[in-house]
């Protein structure tokens, strides 16, 4: 699969937002902390951050359909755990529910950027 401009910019965002998480945990979990809501413990954002850089460096290492794809897998079922902790854990509802619309974005990102990058090939 050749890479494209729109799987580059799915990569690089991956690996960023990875290295930010990982960088400087209890800083972003502050900021998406209400007053009254309990902050996410730094390891929890750190091992976020490091699966999102490794992910990130993966797709970037092998630009192929079924490496983004399976990349795209990995961010839904974070989705949808992420609904489940909004669900059950109401103290962390809302970085939960950030986490979910970040990881519902870079899934629908790496799988249009596959199916592009996928279609430009057979062009």
């Amino acid at each position: 699969m050749p890479e494209s401009k729109a799987l580059r910019a799915v990569t690089v965002g991956q690996g960023l937002a990875g290295a930010v998480l990982l960088g400087w945990p209890n800083k972003v979990a502050t900021a998406l902390t209400p007053e009254n809501g309990t902050v996410p413990a730094a390891w929890l954002v750190r091992l976020l951050g490091a699966r999102m850089l490794a992910q990130g460096v993966v797709q970037g290492m092998r630009p192929q359909r079924q490496v983004v794809l399976t990349g795209a897998s990995l961010d839904f079922a974070h989705l949808l755990s992420m609904l489940a902790t909004a669900l059950l854990l109401p103290r962390y509802r809302r970085p939960a529910l950030v986490s979910a619309v970040s990881a519902a974005l870079s899934t629908a990102a790496a799988a249009s950027s596959a199916a592009a990058t996928a279609t430009a090939a057979r062009a």
